[in-house]
C-alpha cells in the first residue's frame, strides 16, 4: 500500500507538473494531422513509460526490504530558496520529488506535506504549474493517506497530461527534473544501506537499476545540445562505467528487470555488485548529488 501511494504522488509531481506550460496552444483540427498526432503521442508515451517509473520504484522496493529511515538524507527544505537559475531550479525540483516519495514511503506524512508545498512552489517558479494548481495540491494533501482517492486525482491529472503532451516544448527542463530525481533516488537508496553483507537484497535492487539507468541516459542524451545536460551526462559517466562493469551471475532465484524497467523475482541469474563497486557507487552518486544541491 505504501508503494502504491508513493508511486501515485511521484506520477503526479514529476510527470504532470513538467508539461503544463502550453495549454493555450490551438489544436489542429485536420483529421489526418490529428491521427498522426495520436500516433506520435502513443510512441512518446511508450518511450517515457520505460524511463519515468524507475526513481520512485527503487525507493519503494528498497523500503520494502526493511531498511531503516534516515530523514537526514533528504535535501533540507529551506534550500529551495537558494536555487535561482533554470538549471538549479529544475534539478532541485527533481531532488525534492524523490525526497517527497521517500517521506511518503516511510509514512512521514507531516514532513511530506511540507515537501509537497516546496514542489508546488518550485514548479510555479518554473512556470510549469498550470495543471498542478493550488486546489489540486490541497486535494492531494487531504487524500495523501487514502490511496483510492489519490488514484482518482492521479487519473484526472494524467488525462490532462495526455492532452498537453503533444504541445510540450519543455523537454530540456523535463530532462533535468528527471535527472535530479533519479540521482536523488539512487542516493537515498544507497546511503540508507549500512551493512553490505546483511542487506544483499537491497544491494540487488540497486544493481538492477543498471537497466533503468541506461534508459535514463539514452532518453536525456537526446537533449545533450543543452550545456547543462551535457555537463550532467559527463558527471554521470563514472556511474555509467560502474553499472557497465557489474557482472551477471547464475543463481537459483533472483531479482531482475524485465522490459520497461519492471522488477520481478525469478530463477536464472542476477547482477552481482561487489562491495567495492557499491562503495564506489555511493561515493560517486554523493559527489554528483552534492554538486546539484549545494548552492
Amino acid at each position: 500500500m505504501k508503494r502504491i501511494l508513493a508511486l501515485k504522488i511521484f506520477i503526479l509531481l514529476v510527470l504532470i507538473i513538467t508539461i503544463s506550460c502550453q495549454r493555450d496552444k490551438k489544436k489542429e483540427k485536420h483529421q489526418d494531422v490529428y491521427i498522426d498526432s495520436i500516433i506520435q503521442e502513443e510512441e512518446y508515451l511508450e518511450e517515457i513509460e520505460v524511463f519515468f517509473p524507475s526513481p520512485n520504484e527503487v525507493i519503494n522496493l528498497i523500503t520494502e526490504t526493511g531498511i531503516d529511515y534516515y530523514p537526514e538524507l533528504v535535501n533540507p527544505i529551506n534550500k529551495h530558496e537558494s536555487y535561482l537559475g533554470l538549471r538549479e531550479k529544475s534539478l532541485g525540483l527533481g531532488v525534492y520529488t524523490s525526497d517527497l516519495a521517500y517521506l511518503v514511503a516511510f509514512e512521514d506524512f507531516s514532513n511530506a506535506v511540507q515537501y509537497l508545498d516546496v514542489v508546488y512552489y518550485m514548479s510555479n517558479d518554473l512556470n510549469i504549474s498550470n495543471i498542478m494548481t493550488v486546489e489540486k495540491v490541497e486535494r492531494i494533501k487531504e487524500n495523501m493517506q487514502i490511496p483510492d482517492s489519490l488514484n482518482a486525482i492521479s487519473n484526472e491529472l494524467f488525462l490532462d497530461f495526455i492532452e498537453l503532451l503533444k504541445y510540450n516544448e519543455r523537454e530540456e527542463i523535463l530532462s533535468m527534473v528527471m535527472l535530479g530525481s533519479y540521482i536523488e533516488a539512487i542516493y537515498l537508496a544507497a546511503w540508507s544501506i549500512e551493512d553490505f553483507n546483511e542487506q544483499k537484497l537491497s544491494i540487488d535492487i540497486i544493481s538492477e537499476q543498471k537497466y533503468a539507468f541506461e534508459n535514463c541516459i539514452e532518453f536525456v542524451s537526446k537533449y545533450d545540445s543543452n550545456k547543462d545536460i551535457a555537463k550532467l551526462l559527463d558527471d554521470l559517466e563514472p556511474v555509467k562505467r560502474l553499472f557497465d562493469d557489474i557482472k551477471r551471475v547464475k543463481v537459483d532465484s533472483d531479482l531482475r528487470t524485465e522490459s520497461k524497467g519492471k522488477l520481478v523475482f525469478g530463477a536464472g541469474s542476477k547482477l552481482n555488485m561487489t562491495k567495492e563497486q557499491f562503495e564506489t557507487l555511493k561515493t560517486e552518486i554523493k559527489r554528483i548529488r552534492e554538486q546539484i544541491v549545494s548552492i
